[in-house]
């Protein structure tokens, strides 16, 4: 008797363990659509599908001292001005995980941006990197903070190749 309990208890921890796992793992899926959204929005410039896409609870910060946000309208207001200017996303990698329960995700995401520039003007390439929060709210995913950074190069990386021009004079 004692053994079938005992074996009991044990399969049901396991399944319930396993119903996490595929919680957790249907949630990343569905996190990882919702940044694919969000960068489609960005490169169609469509800030209002972005502002749809932040949770009532968001707050975040840009690369800049002065970009912070604390509130989805300070973020939409900002999102209107930037996506007026022009520019595109490409994501070079994605790392995201969802919690347990499924209800939220932490992700970070490298980008280059290319913002629009002047006719004449030589194109601008910024390494971006993304990190953020995601909410379930219902069926949706909301983004609930981000925070962007410049990336800067590692110590080790390799160099760019040296320079061919013409040293300056003094």
């Amino acid at each position: 008797m004692m053994r079938n309990v005992t074996f009991a208890l044990v399969l049901l921890a396991a399944g319930s363990a396993g119903a996490e796992a595929q919680k957790s793992k249907d949630a990343a899926k569905a996190a990882t659509a919702a940044v694919d959204k969000s960068d489609e929005a960005f490169n169609a410039h469509d800030a209002k599908a972005l502002a749809a896409m932040l949770d009532k609870t968001y707050f975040g910060e840009g690369p800049t001292v002065s970009a912070k946000f604390d509130s989805p309208e300070a973020m939409s207001t900002h999102l209107e001005g930037m996506l007026a200017k022009g520019g595109r996303l490409t994501r070079e990698g994605l790392t995201l995980k969802a919690d347990d329960d499924g209800g939220s995700a932490w992700y970070v995401a490298d980008y280059t941006f290319i913002p629009k520039v002047p006719p004449g003007a030589l194109p601008v390439h910024r390494k971006l990197r993304e990190s953020g929060v995601l909410v379930k709210r219902g069926k949706e995913w909301k983004f609930a903070m981000t925070h962007m950074s410049l990336v800067q190069p590692d110590e080790n990386a390799p160099m760019a190749p040296p320079s061919t021009a013409a040293p300056m004079k003094k």
